[in-house]
């Protein structure tokens, strides 16, 4: 059995924030010293009245803190999201963490964060499954050419692939049973939340055999 750290990356504002990030950088010290086999940062928008480090730059500078260990976004919210700044950033990273990166992505569900950046929440789901085809296309380093209904590319090519082949893995977060089958349609592991009612095992199995889909190979 291998034991992870989810930071709790959220805190009150009248706390001295450099000194809570300290901490953190602490706690991987000690999971790492005891046996933790990853470290997870999570992501959300306008968290007001707390604060809320963000993941990307919270797992590079932990990367010092956490050799042999993975790292893995927990999730980050994609469709808030264009899928070249992701494909650029988690790449960058996967380097950083010497080709140990999972990249966990999820739908989101504030309206606030949607409403801010602009999102009709409407289009999630399709702009998540949009996101995960152009990054993956993109992280091969190859020119992509993408004519999605949100996201559209012509002959783009990412500045650094990731270390990873051919990608890092990708984990889709699943917050209901509708979730885990599209996490299974998707062929992608599923990082279960509270509210499912069914193990990922045995929807991906259904949603594999009622879609009539077989295990991919890919990573």
């Amino acid at each position: 059995m291998k034991f992870g750290l989810g930071l709790s990356v959220q805190h009150l504002p009248e706390e001295p924030q450099a000194v809570r990030f300290r901490e953190h950088v602490e706690q991987v010290r000690l999971a790492r010293a005891v046996g933790f086999s990853s470290v997870w940062a999570s992501q959300h928008y306008l968290s007001d009245p707390f604060t809320y480090f963000q993941p990307i730059p919270t797992l590079a500078r932990i990367a010092a803190e956490a050799r042999g260990m993975i790292l893995g976004t927990g999730v980050l919210l994609l469709p808030l999201h264009h899928p070249v700044e992701i494909a650029e950033q988690l790449a960058t990273l996967d380097v950083i963490a010497d080709g140990r990166l999972i990249f966990g992505v999820g739908l989101g569900y504030r309206d606030v964060e949607n409403q801010a950046l602009g999102q009709d929440p409407r289009d999630r789901v399709a702009r998540l499954v949009e996101g995960l085809e152009a990054v993956e296309r993109l992280w091969s380093g190859e020119p992509v050419d993408y004519d999605g209904r949100h996201f559209k590319l012509r002959s783009a090519r990412i500045s650094m692939r990731p270390m990873q082949s051919p990608r890092p893995p990708i984990w889709l977060a699943a917050n209901s049973d509708a979730g885990v089958r599209r996490a299974a349609r998707l062929r992608t592991p599923t990082r279960p939340w509270r509210h499912s009612s069914a193990s990922s095992s045995s929807f991906a199995q259904r949603a594999v055999s009622s879609d009539g889909l077989r295990p991919s190979r890919r990573r």
